[in-house]
């Protein structure tokens, strides 16, 4: 449901926006 979906996004923007293993979702 929405809230599932926004629990998951919410930690994906945590996870970007601390730059913490970013490195991954940028090809090389």
């Amino acid at each position: 449901g929405a809230e599932t979906d926004s629990a998951y996004v919410q930690e994906i923007v945590d996870f970007v926006t601390g730059d913490t293993d970013r490195s991954f979702l940028t090809p090389r």
